[in-house]
């Protein structure tokens, strides 16, 4: 599958995954930059990474995890191969930077959704609308995670 995700870069079409038109990862990229819950973090009209379960009936999805995935496609798009004509350049950012994401507080989110948000997820500002459209008084807030680092600042 990653070898079919990186084609478009091995053939030096594309120099990131994000710009390999086409590919399951590209659809994956463009779910997880534009979810705003969880349920949206991938795409629905492919098969989802549902992680590796080594006890019990296997899940509905692929056995690995998503940002694993997405972290193998990336590194293996950096290798230069002498056999193949394009790899993800050196100069070019890793892809959550690229997509001003902070990994370590977002796989915090992801991992823990429910106790950050234990009704709704979203901006301040989305929050405060969505309290008073379903009649609550507040909303707890994720500003603290810093999940997307071009929107705070320090």
């Amino acid at each position: 599958m990653a070898y079919v995700d990186l084609n478009p870069v091995r053939a030096a079409i594309a120099q990131t995954p994000e710009e390999s038109d086409f590919t399951s990862i590209q659809q994956r990229i463009k779910a997880l930059a534009g979810a705003k819950k969880a349920q949206q973090l991938q795409p629905a009209k492919i098969l989802p990474f549902t992680g590796y379960k080594p006890h019990g009936k296997p899940g509905s999805g692929l056995p690995f995890k998503l940002f694993d995935y997405l972290n193998l496609v990336e590194y293996t798009g950096r290798c230069v191969r002498e056999d193949k004509r394009g790899f993800i350049p050196p100069d070019i950012k890793p892809l959550f930077t690229r997509l001003n994401i902070n990994e370590q507080d977002w796989l915090d989110v992801v991992k823990d959704f429910n106790r950050h948000f234990i009704s709704a997820a979203g901006s301040p500002e989305k929050l405060s609308r969505w309290a008073e459209k379903t009649g609550r008084k507040w909303c707890a807030t994720h500003q603290s995670l810093h999940l997307y680092s071009n929107l705070y600042t320090e």
